[in-house]
C-alpha cells in the first residue's frame, strides 16, 4: 500500500495482527525509503526505542499521550 499511495507519513501500531510494526517498517523501508514512519505503541522501553531506530522508525509515540501530541509529531515529521 505504501508503494501504491506514496504517503509522506505512515503511522503504524507496534501490535498489528499480521506483522508487528517493526517488521512492517523493515518492509516499507525497502519500497519507500524516504517516507516518515511513526510507531504508535503502549509499550515503553529503551530496547524498543533502539530496535525502532535500527529498523528506520522516525518517531516512537506512546498511546498514553494526548491527540495534540500525535498531531505535533506528524507535523514535525512533515516539516523535516
Amino acid at each position: 500500500m505504501a508503494q501504491r499511495v506514496s504517503p509522506n507519513v505512515i503511522i503504524l501500531d507496534l501490535s498489528r495482527p499480521v506483522m508487528n510494526g517493526l517488521d512492517a517498517t523493515r518492509q516499507i523501508r525497502e519500497i519507500a525509503p524516504n517516507v516518515c514512519i511513526l510507531l504508535f505503541t503502549m509499550h515503553e522501553s529503551p530496547q524498543l526505542a533502539q530496535e525502532a531506530e535500527k529498523v528506520g522508525v522516525n518517531e516512537v509515540l506512546l498511546k498514553s499521550g494526548d491527540t495534540a501530541r500525535l498531531l505535533r509529531a506528524v507535523r514535525s515529521l512533515l516539516d523535516a
